[in-house]
């Protein structure tokens, strides 16, 4: 069973927990498509960070039709 918002459009904005800039931004994740690792903007120093991710749920037309919170561990090993 899928979970009702994986047939939407979505997006995910990521920051390390405390700091203003971003880290990571997804782009338009397809329906029930996921993402599970991708580029970071900036350089981040080798160790493990707490982070929160905005995701936002789009329609068909790409317009955002909810949001939500998540928190996350982004680890870096080089």
């Amino acid at each position: 069973t899928l979970f009702p918002y994986t047939t939407l459009f979505r997006s995910v904005t990521t920051y390390i927990e405390g700091e203003d800039d971003e880290i990571y931004i997804s782009g338009v994740i397809q329906p029930e498509q996921y993402v599970s690792e991708g580029k970071l903007l900036r350089k981040v120093a080798k160790g493990t960070y707490k982070t929160i991710s905005t995701v936002q749920f789009l329609d068909s037309e790409k317009n955002v039709v909810g949001t939500s919170s998540v928190v996350g561990k982004l680890t870096v090993e080089s």
